[in-house]
Order: C-alpha cells, then sequence, then structure tokens
C-alpha cells in the first residue's frame, strides 16, 4: 500500500508539471486550480490502469493455493460459511445468520434537519467456519457486511419484532442518533469492526420508547412504538450461504481473520462464489476506470485542444471571461 501511495504521488508530481507548464501559455486564469484539477485526474487515470490489472489477476486465478499459504498473507477463498456453535438470529427476517446488522429509525421528523430522526441500531456475530468442501477453516474477527443487501421491513408484524428485540436486548444508550453514528465511524477509524458498540440507542429514542420503565415488557414497547412512524432494516450474513473470504492466513491456530479495519480494508466476506465474484469485480473495475479515463481525457480536450477554443467558449456561455 506504501509502495502504491508513493508511485501516485510521484505520478502527480509529474501531471502537475506538465500541466503548469501547458496550461498558462495558452493565457489561463486560475492557472493553479485548472493544472491541479487536470493533475488528479490524470492521476486517478493512471491509478485505474493498476486496479484493473489486480483484477485482471483475481479474474484469472479467483482464489489462493492454500498450499502456497503463509502466516500473515492475504488469502482469498469461497465455500460454504456456517456457525462454529449456536447461529444468531436476526431480529425482522428471523434468518438463521453469523453475522448482522439492523437499524431503526422513526420517520416522524424525516424531513427537518434540525429535528433529525431518533433510532436504534445493532450488529452482532458469532464465530464461523468456512466449509470448502475438502477443509473446514475457521474465520475470526467482525465482517462488514455492505456487500450484503440491506433488506427493510415494515407493518405491524415487524412493530411486534421490534417490540421482543428491545424487551430481550441490552442497550447502551447515546446523547443522540448522531453520536450514534459517530461511535460508530470513531470505532471503525480507530479499532475496526470488533470495536463497534453491539446495541446502541439514542436518548430521545430511549425516552420516546420509555426504556426506564421498570422491567418493560415486549407489550410496553409495542404500545410506544405504535406511538410514531418506524422504519427498519437490516442486513445479514445467513447460515449455510455460498460465500468468498477475503482475509489475513494465521498459522497459530489456523484461522483467517476477517476483521474490517483501517489496516484490513481489503477483508470482506461476499456472496457467491470466487469466480463470480471476481468477475463482477472485474466489470466494476472496468466501467469505473472507463468513466474515470473518459473524464479526463474529456477535461484536457476542453482546456488543451484548438487552443483551448472550447475553454473560452464555456467560461463565456458562464459569465466569465479571460
Amino acid at each position: 500500500m506504501l509502495g502504491g501511495c508513493l508511485f501516485l504521488t510521484v505520478v502527480f508530481a509529474a501531471a502537475l508539471t506538465f500541466e503548469l507548464q501547458h496550461v498558462p501559455a495558452l493565457g489561463r486564469t486560475h492557472t493553479w486550480v485548472v493544472s491541479t484539477v487536470l493533475a488528479v485526474l490524470a492521476t486517478l487515470a493512471v491509478g485505474c490502469v493498476h486496479g484493473v490489472v489486480v483484477a485482471l489477476r483475481r479474474r484469472m486465478a479467483p482464489e489462493t493455493d492454500p498450499s502456497g499459504w503463509q502466516d500473515g498473507a492475504t488469502v482469498r477463498l469461497s465455500g460454504t460459511i456456517r456457525p462454529h456453535g449456536e447461529a444468531l438470529r436476526t431480529p425482522f427476517g428471523h434468518l438463521d445468520a453469523v453475522a448482522m446488522e439492523y437499524r431503526a429509525r422513526t420517520t416522524e421528523h424525516h424531513n427537518d434537519v434540525r429535528q433529525g430522526s431518533p433510532g436504534w441500531r445493532g450488529r452482532a456475530s458469532v464465530a464461523s467456519l468456512l466449509d470448502t468442501g475438502s477443509m473446514r477453516l475457521a474465520l475470526s474477527g467482525t465482517p462488514t457486511l455492505r456487500h450484503f443487501p440491506e433488506v427493510q421491513h415494515a407493518g405491524e408484524a415487524a412493530l411486534c419484532d421490534a417490540a421482543r428485540h428491545l424487551a430481550n436486548t441490552v442497550w447502551q444508550i447515546a446523547p443522540d442518533l448522531t453520536d450514534v453514528d459517530l461511535h460508530a465511524v470513531a470505532a471503525l477509524r480507530d479499532h475496526g469492526a470488533d470495536a463497534l458498540p453491539a446495541h446502541l440507542v439514542d436518548r430521545r429514542a430511549a425516552d420516546a420508547l420509555q426504556m426506564d420503565a421498570s422491567d418493560p415488557t415486549p407489550e410496553h414497547y409495542l404500545a410506544r412504538l405504535r406511538e410514531r412512524p418506524w422504519m427498519f432494516a437490516e442486513r445479514a450474513i445467513p447460515v449455510g450461504c455460498t460465500v468468498t473470504v477475503t482475509g489475513t492466513w494465521r498459522a497459530l491456530p489456523p484461522r483467517i481473520e476477517v476483521g474490517f479495519g483501517p489496516r484490513t480494508a481489503e477483508h470482506a466476506i461476499q456472496p457467491g462464489e470466487a469466480v463470480r465474484v471476481a468477475s463482477s469485480e472485474l466489470t466494476h473495475t472496468l466501467v469505473i476506470s472507463a468513466a474515470i479515463a473518459a473524464c479526463a481525457a474529456g477535461a484536457h480536450y476542453v482546456v488543451l485542444a484548438d487552443g483551448g477554443a472550447l475553454y473560452h467558449a464555456l467560461r463565456t456561455v458562464l459569465g466569465s471571461t479571460d
């Protein structure tokens, strides 16, 4: 990663030097601004080349050969995921899962930024195993669930599920929903997903639900929930689904670390077999790279081609002159 950053820094410096030599020659105002934008676009386009190469290599070899694994190396393997013990049960979809996250917000003031939307959120995971057919590997850490679809739930059944979950869960109260989200962002930034608080509720939601009542029951929460509209959503890694795991191999004890954090941004559990995941990533990378390359080429054409005729015309349309 450090080598890649140094390479892109060198590319940006070279691109900026080139732009500064050519943009002023065309009589442009705001030379530094225009040159910097063009240099950034050129650097992104060059960086995309590396991304495409990595995606192509991954498509050609979707999985890493276990015979060549070394401690601390990043590995990629697909198989069936199962819990190492008892599975979780998602609160709204009632799925058996090895990891899940959910959120709930009242939509009462969703158009009022000052009011915000009181709510609560949580996440949980259990120790799990990846069954490849020829071996079973332990997975450790709390993975990100961003690759799995978020399913929304509403209606009376969702309210009843929410009431039961509220009554049977130990909650940590944060001052407001913004602080709840800041807790999550800070934990991810500093320590990774393993440091995220399990179940958080903001103070206004706790007051609205009367959580301070002595031994609140599901019936108590159901009555409070019915007083305002709510939106519920959850993500989960279902038990028995086929996944592709990207993580760090540890030899003692044998396991693959999949904890998502600032030092392990490539760690992931993704739905589907490795071949399909690699093909999807290659397609996505090619589309993004093509779009960035087109933007870079278009910007350079507008500013530099034909003595900057298009650039002058654009500034005239916008009511500005050199």
